[in-house]
């Protein structure tokens, strides 16, 4: 974590209670929009109030999880959970990349996950570290596949004429990995 040694101090805490009860690469790790996404970008070009996105986008975020949790058997990691105060978005996110690196055996992408800057950071660290990724229905989602929603994403966000940037770098990041990635062997989906 890049902040301050209090917030470096929470993070080697919840690490230490992470390691009393997950194995290294142990669980499933859900990722999707919780502070942007389509409707946050639709919201915001339309200039109506995003106040209340992270609320629904927990619950589908929670709705998803419980669903996984009864067909895998194995733990599902919940991001939406976690909100610790003093804590940016920046040391949120280092800390879910760490939990992915530490923990997840794959990740699961709620639909849409490509319009979020997160999940799409996310989303390129998994292909980085080759851990597997699989969509909301179970499917398997591969570099190439990733680059195209990403693109179409930030096309959408463009034509709003909205900030891409970011959604554009996930996308040029996947297209470095290119096909010298070698998609990771299917674990559980």
């Amino acid at each position: 974590m890049s902040s301050s040694p209090e917030n470096l101090s929470t993070a080697q805490h919840l690490f230490q209670i992470l390691d009393s009860v997950l194995e290294p690469r142990s669980c499933a790790y859900v990722a999707g929009p919780l502070d942007s996404g389509k409707a946050h970008y639709e919201r915001i070009a339309a200039q109506n109030d995003c106040s209340d996105l992270r609320s629904s986008n927990e619950d589908r975020l929670k709705t998803f999880v419980c669903q996984l949790r009864r067909r895998l058997d194995y733990p599902v990691f919940d991001p939406g959970l976690l909100k610790v105060a003093g804590w940016s978005p920046r040391d949120h996110g280092e800390f879910f990349l760490e939990v992915i690196r530490k923990y997840a055996k794959e990740c699961w992408f709620l639909d849409e996950w490509e319009y979020s800057v997160g999940a799409s950071k996310e989303f390129v660290f998994c292909w980085t570290i080759k851990t597997p990724c699989y969509s909301e229905c179970g499917e398997q989602i591969s570099v190439i596949h990733g680059i195209r929603l990403i693109r179409q994403a930030a096309d959408f966000t463009r034509s709003l004429h909205l900030d891409d940037t970011k959604l554009r770098s996930r996308a040029d990041d996947l297209v470095q990995l290119g096909t010298a990635a070698e998609e990771p062997e299917i674990s559980g989906g």
